[in-house]
């Protein structure tokens, strides 16, 4: 049986939360990256390291107020347009055999 549900509203508060911890994770999965390149700075970027550590924090904010901003717009659009239609399917798939 498939039945439609409607997203008529995102909580922003919980979208920023969502998004600051997702851009935070992905700083620090891309972080080691960068820090190899402390080894053999080049001499510009010698004694650089605190942008470097501030960056997950950073994108942490960033990340918190891109979502909520973008969960207010969307709310807004779908008290006018009506949300998102998502189509669920309850039934389980059939083994493959």
């Amino acid at each position: 049986m498939m039945t439609k549900k409607r997203l008529a509203r995102v909580m922003p508060l919980k979208a920023g939360q969502m998004f600051g911890t997702g851009f935070a994770l992905l700083t620090l999965t891309i972080l080691p990256l960068f820090a190899l390149n402390i080894l053999t700075p080049p001499p510009e970027f010698q004694g650089k390291l605190g942008p470097m550590l501030m960056a997950p924090l950073l994108n942490a904010a960033a990340g918190f107020i891109l979502g909520a901003v973008l969960a207010a717009l969307y709310n807004v659009a779908a008290a006018i347009t009506g949300g998102l239609e998502i189509v669920i399917d309850e039934d389980p798939p059939a083994p493959v055999q």
